[in-house]
């Protein structure tokens, strides 16, 4: 019947090319997962542990008085006045082993505990920061330090069981930048009163361990994880980097213990010695062999805690070759087999067709698709067995898989083309058997839908037309989604077109032309103003004396919630396509109007109460005018239905555009195609 060389082009231009479109959906997906990003970094949070504090204790204190009084019991500190001599405490702090810069300190406070209040008055006890040049062991009223700051902040002293704190942060901070030993002076302001009335304080030689004054410091940690870096993804079973960075800030060595846990289970424990004012680069490799997401803890001591997550996908090598384990033995266990057994019919019947003289010619192009099919088949899977036969397991196992996957597709597709046509052949053979010395010819109307034009309202949005037509009427429908050519169309009884949203050329509206002449049916829509593409649907049915119009169909009173959801029915009763409708049918519409001149006649009339508008709501046809939404007209040997919705033909507004317009459309298909 054909070559080989034309039957596989053939095959691939008039049938595979939407087939290949889907298979090579699945192709990039999977080239996707193959360049899954192996060092882009993870989201990284850290915890409070960022935040740290740390008490200290003074290395001197003491309390003096003007008078010369000297107070033998170390574990107090007095802080008032006696008859109006002045009775101050100071403290020394050395925070030389802390280590810590100054720009990491938040705050610091000193704090000491009351125990006893001599008197009854209130003190305002202010702190002062002072010089360092002193000792608990020899200060007095004559030799004691020098004052380095004005008040530093008070605090109101009556109650006593309690701790008082003052904030001395802003001192500390700077002194931190020298020897990074601070002093201060607690004073009263009833100092110099002549009263007996001063407040005991617990020293740090006090026995109650809970009550010695001590200087507590807030501050950022200067030893962190700056940098936790781990893939947003990794392979599974295969090993991936988790790569830390740690940063010293402090001005001392320091030894810390690392740690890192995936999903809570420890991984790695090490000591780390980090120097001075430094950061190290730590890097280690792990594999996970779960799929899914998984957490990642880095932990720094008491210091620092990071997180990342993970997600551990399936190695592309991996799933094709499961895949392909998967489509070889669905293959050889049933598709070809099923196959096999199909064709075999198949051939036969076409066979016995052929001896019966029956012309296959309307079926020339799924027979010729079906033919070149199965050797594409062979090809696919001989090619299939030679790599698996060279390679126990290839290096590249793309080419292995796409061999049995297309094979395996093509299969199933080749059955399905079958199944499709054999209830058509059977049926002819029982009729040339019946009728042997007449010439039997094969009785199938095929539709052609278009969706090469962009059409908001393509083949996914008629699914219920589409079903009514294979189910209710018996016809064969394909879809179209290349260049409407008069080779394509010569193999189709009716086609539907709906509004375009890219032009139809005029090699395409004059190839459309044509075949109608020929004998061709043609339903063609439109849509309101805002969508129509009416310049491009005139150029098929304008010169047969049908025009879509720029406007829209209104009616205020008939319609299903809006104006511009008209209801529509004023119908042609005359003509043979309204065969299915009566005066109360009544169709959901939302589109333009037609306007019809010449043979064109008018098919479906908007109630009186309706009009038409276009943009800028200008009045394009008046109410009463009745104007026209679905016209017809014959053309040499075929016929041309216009309707201004495609909306009305759809699956829209859950199926009820067309459960409404069915009745209409039915006559409408069975009158194109010279049924009735």
């Amino acid at each position: 019947m054909f070559n080989r060389e034309n039957l596989i082009t053939w095959m691939y231009i008039t049938y595979f090319g939407d087939i290949m479109k889907k298979w090579s959906f699945f192709l990039i997906l999977v080239l996707l997962l193959s360049l899954v990003p192996g060092t882009s970094m993870g989201f990284v949070k850290g915890d409070n542990s960022l935040q740290h504090t740390v008490s200290i204790t003074p290395t001197d204190d003491r309390w003096i008085d003007e008078g010369g009084y000297v107070d033998n019991k170390a574990y107090r500190l007095r802080v008032g006045t006696y008859y109006g001599s002045e009775e101050r405490a100071y403290l020394k702090f050395n925070l030389s082993e802390l280590g810590i810069p100054p720009e990491f300190i938040i705050s610091v406070t000193l704090n000491l505990y009351a125990y006893y209040h001599k008197g009854s008055k209130t003190h305002n006890i202010t702190v002062y920061g002072v010089a360092d040049n002193w000792n608990e062991y020899t200060i007095n009223w004559t030799n004691k330090p020098q004052n380095l700051t004005n008040a530093l902040d008070w605090q109101l002293g009556k109650s006593v069981y309690k701790w008082y704190s003052w904030n001395v942060t802003d001192f500390v901070k700077s002194e931190m930048e020298g020897d990074k030993v601070v002093s201060f002076m607690l004073h009263s302001n009833l100092s110099h009163e002549p009263i007996k009335d001063y407040i005991y304080f617990a020293s740090k030689e006090t026995s109650y361990t809970d009550e010695k004054p001590y200087l507590e410091i807030v501050y950022r940690s200067p030893i962190s994880i700056s940098s936790l870096n781990v893939p947003k993804s990794a392979f599974r079973n295969q090993p991936f980097k988790i790569k830390v960075i740690l940063q010293n800030n402090k001005i001392l060595d320091e030894n810390v213990t690392f740690l890192i846990y995936v999903d809570g289970q420890l991984f790695k424990n090490e000591t780390i010695l980090m120097k001075a004012n430094s950061s190290k680069e730590l890097s280690y490799e792990y594999t996970l062999q779960t799929l899914g997401t998984h957490q990642i803890k880095a932990e720094l001591g008491d210091y620092d805690t990071k997180y990342s997550t993970i997600k551990v996908v399936e190695h592309p090598m991996d799933i094709m070759s499961r895949l392909t384990t998967f489509y070889d033995i669905r293959y050889v266990t049933y598709l070809k087999p099923l196959l096999d057994e199909k064709y075999s019919s198949y051939l036969d019947i076409i066979s016995e067709l052929e001896e019966y003289g029956v012309d296959l010619g309307p079926l020339k192009d799924k027979i010729g698709a079906i033919d070149a099919s199965m050797l594409l088949i062979e090809e696919y899977y001989s090619e299939y067995l030679e790599i698996k036969g060279r390679y126990i397991r290839p290096l590249y196992p793309y080419p292995l898989m796409s061999y049995i996957r297309n094979a395996f597709l093509l299969t199933r597709e080749t059955i399905n083309r079958i199944n499709e046509i054999m209830p058509i052949l059977n049926e002819t053979l029982i009729r040339a058997k019946e009728s042997p010395g007449n010439q039997t010819q094969i009785s199938l109307v095929r539709v052609l839908v278009d969706s090469s034009h962009g059409q908001h309202y393509n083949d996914q949005r008629l699914q219920k037309l589409i079903t009514k037509m294979e189910d209710e009427l018996g016809w064969m429908v394909d879809v179209n989604n290349e260049k409407l050519t008069p080779e394509t169309l010569s193999y189709y009884n009716v086609l539907i077109i709906t509004n375009p949203r890219s032009d139809i050329t005029d090699e395409e509206a004059q190839a459309i032309k044509e075949w109608v002449e020929n004998g061709g049916g043609l339903l063609i829509t439109g849509d309101w103003y805002a969508f129509v593409y009416y310049r491009s649907l005139n150029k098929v049915t304008e010169e047969f004396g049908i025009r879509f119009n720029d406007d829209e169909l209104m009616d205020d009173e008939r319609n299903t919630g809006r104006p511009y959801f008209p209801l529509v029915g004023e119908f042609n009763l005359n003509h043979p396509a309204m065969k299915f409708l009566n005066e109360s049918s009544q169709l959901y519409y939302n589109g333009d109007t037609l306007d019809v001149s010449g043979n064109a006649i008018w098919l479906i009339r908007g109630y009186e109460t309706s009009y038409a508008e276009g943009e800028n709501n200008e009045i394009s046809k008046e109410k009463g005018s009745k104007p026209i939404v679905a016209a017809a007209v014959e053309v040499e040997n075929g016929k041309i239905v216009a309707y201004g919705s495609s909306k009305a033909i759809s699956d829209d507004y859950y199926g009820r555009y067309i459960d409404s317009n069915w009745p209409f459309l039915k006559g409408v298909l069975l009158w194109l195609a010279g049924e009735i």
